[in-house]
């Protein structure tokens, strides 16, 4: 390792033991489990359109097992209501999982995992969604064994960045942290796949889930990836996501759990997370101000069951969306249902 990087800014040392519930966060639970599908993990969302589109995951038979399809909702009126669950992807020969969203010349894209079994991947597939339907057409096939984390973000040459895994060839587990790049800059490819570090593929498998985020800053790119058995990790890039320095430790002690991170319009760096030593029963937000690189403010945004919500722990691998004065996240509920938070910034 480098050395441990600061990235807490606070008035006060962070103590995250007694943060306090973000007042300004409405939460639900959007989705929960039904009849056929029982298991649910993986939640994204993305605004389009003055709609809101969430997908995750469904499973007939526990996680990644069963029939593994890719499902979501829609809302029109920023949450408050839902559309039914609707059929993004499905292919009996295959598991899917996860999915992420692409923006792309006026379109809304989703881009998914195929897998021979759970976490063998073997490809990726495309779909677009058309709007006067509401549904979603597969497009094509790409052969790269990657697995998305984060939604895609454009940088300034024009080029689509992705966070994610890969595989060091199709057919085997993703314990490689890496980028996804279009340099076209179309949804529609080709992906270049770009390896953050070559650390993961170890015979004790020290960090086999290395899930990355991304907060991108023209050029400048910081990843955030999971670490289950040391600290969280940092990489950073100069050119684009071409190139990276690392792996840094920080000191904001993230748990074993994907990690959402982004950069706010305004320049605010927004980061949603699980705690170390908490397991993923605690999801924490945590704000930077305006062009800082370090976080200020910190704030639950779930800690333990909630009976209101008949929901219960795991609060886990957060997504989010900023759209009309609000940030829109969706975690997963006990790996069975789909929660949803509205946050007025």
């Amino acid at each position: 390792m480098s050395h441990v990087r600061n990235l807490w800014s606070g008035k006060a040392p962070l103590d995250i033991t007694r943060l306090a519930v973000n007042p300004a966060a409405e939460v639900s639970i959007i989705h929960r489990p039904e009849d056929e599908f029982t298991f649910l993990h993986d939640c994204m969302i993305t605004a389009f359109h003055g709609r809101l589109y969430t997908a995750w995951y469904n499973c007939t038979a526990g996680e990644m097992r069963g029939r593994s399809v890719i499902r979501g909702r829609v809302s029109c009126d920023s949450g408050k209501t839902w559309s039914k669950a609707g059929m993004i992807a499905e292919d009996p020969d295959f598991v899917y999982a996860p999915a992420t969203f692409i923006e792309d010349r006026g379109a809304l894209w989703l881009m998914t995992t195929r897998m021979i079994a759970p976490d063998v991947v073997r490809n990726m597939d495309l779909f677009r969604l058309d709007e006067p339907s509401g549904t979603w057409r597969f497009v094509r096939t790409f052969e790269e064994p990657f697995l998305p984390n984060s939604k895609a973000v454009r940088l300034p040459d024009g080029k689509l960045i992705i966070g994610g895994r890969v595989a060091p060839k199709r057919d085997e587990f993703p314990e490689i942290p890496a980028v996804a790049v279009s340099d076209s800059g179309s949804a529609e490819g080709p992906w270049r796949i770009v390896r953050i570090h070559d650390l993961v593929k170890a015979p004790d498998r020290e960090n086999p889930f290395p899930e990355t985020s991304l907060v991108v800053e023209g050029n400048s790119i910081t990843a955030f990836v999971r670490h289950d058995n040391r600290y969280p990790l940092m990489y950073e890039s100069a050119d684009g996501g071409e190139t990276w320095s690392g792996p840094l430790v920080h000191n904001i002690p993230c748990g074993a759990s994907k990690i959402y991170a982004s950069l706010l319009p305004g320049g605010r760096r927004c980061m949603i997370a699980n705690l170390a030593r908490q397991g993923r029963s605690t999801l924490a937000l945590f704000l930077s101000e305006p062009g800082e690189k370090t976080f200020s403010s910190a704030s639950l945004l779930r800690s333990g069951p909630d009976a209101l919500l008949d929901a219960r722990p795991q609060w886990s691998y957060p997504d989010a969306v900023f759209a009309d004065g609000c940030l829109f996240a969706v975690c997963t509920s006990e790996k069975t249902s789909a929660a949803f938070f509205r946050i007025k910034l």
